[in-house]
C-alpha cells in the first residue's frame, strides 16, 4: 500500500465517519475490487469501534 492509496482510505473514511453510523456498517469493501489498491482490506463500524479486515499478509513495511 503506498502514499496515495493511504490517502484515498484516509478520504473514504472521513467522509463516512463525518456522521457516525448508528448502527454496524461496512465502510470499505476493497475484496468488491472497486477501490484499487484497497483489495486486501475491509472496513466495519461496529457502534463506536473501527475493525479493519486485512486479506493478504502486508509487509512490515507497509504495516508501520
Amino acid at each position: 500500500m503506498n502514499t496515495a492509496t493511504l490517502a484515498r482510505l484516509t478520504d473514504l473514511l472521513l467522509v463516512a465517519l463525518d456522521q457516525p453510523p448508528a448502527e454496524a456498517r461496512r465502510l470499505v469493501h476493497g475484496r468488491g475490487r472497486l477501490l484499487p489498491g484497497l483489495e486486501q482490506l475491509t472496513v466495519d463500524w461496529l457502534e463506536g469501534v473501527v475493525r479493519v479486515g486485512l486479506f493478504r499478509e502486508l509487509p512490515a513495511a507497509e504495516l508501520d
